[in-house]
C-alpha cells in the first residue's frame, strides 16, 4: 500500500510543480498577473488508486 500512495503523491506533486513553472513563465512573458488563474486547474485533478473494477 505504501509503495502506491509513493507513485500517487509523486504524480501529484508533479502536476503542482509543472502548472506553477507555466505559470511562472506565463507571468514573465505576459507581465500579467491573470495568469495566476492558471494554478487552479492541479484542484480539479482526480487521482485514484485501485483498479477500476473495484
Amino acid at each position: 500500500m505504501f509503495n502506491s500512495n509513493k507513485y500517487f503523491f509523486l504524480a501529484y506533486g508533479l502536476v503542482w510543480i509543472s502548472t506553477s513553472i507555466a505559470v511562472s513563465t506565463a507571468i514573465c512573458i505576459t507581465k500579467s498577473a491573470i495568469p495566476l488563474w492558471t494554478m487552479f486547474i492541479p484542484l480539479f485533478v482526480n487521482m485514484s488508486t485501485g483498479s477500476k473494477g473495484n
